[in-house]
């Protein structure tokens, strides 16, 4: 294993703003790829995404470990949120705000919509309208115009 490629090939989390999810999703990816299963390294190598701050915390959430499991990638996505005060209004203010690019595929945006959808509290998604999701692929005018004869005929 080359151990300098690896590292160029980790993904930063400063690179990532406020989307934790898909942070976590790249880097699972990379060592999915690297084939590096074992909790401790995973863990290890997550430390050389982060700055300063979330390095303590993985280190904090590692101790809190006291048995010799190490902890699950939900509760180091819980607590790197905690600590860059990422909120629910945070989530959905972010899914509202998402446009489908130019040279996106549909397909491609549909599942980070939904990744990012469901990574939302489920209270909370009630305020995610199908409007919202319409004005994300208004750039596109093609799947727009199929949403609303979509909707109607589930109405029907």
């Amino acid at each position: 294993m080359d151990i300098y490629k690896l590292l160029k090939s980790l993904p930063l989390l400063k690179n990532y703003g406020k989307d934790i999810d898909l942070w976590i999703y790249d880097f699972e990816e990379v060592m999915d790829l690297w084939d590096i299963q074992n909790p401790k390294r995973r863990l290890a190598f997550m430390k050389e995404c982060v700055d300063y701050g979330p390095k303590e915390v993985l280190k904090r959430v590692e101790e809190n470990c006291k048995n010799k499991t190490y902890p699950s990638i939900q509760i180091i996505k819980e607590e790197i949120e905690k600590y860059l005060r990422i909120t629910q209004n945070d989530k959905i203010w972010e899914l509202k705000q998402m446009k489908i690019k130019t040279n996106e595929s549909i397909s491609i945006f549909n599942i980070n919509y939904i990744r990012k959808y469901k990574n939302i509290d489920e209270e909370m998604r009630k305020l995610i309208t199908v409007e919202d999701y319409i004005n994300s692929i208004k750039p596109r005018i093609y799947p727009c115009l199929k949403v609303p004869k979509q909707v109607s005929k589930d109405k029907k």
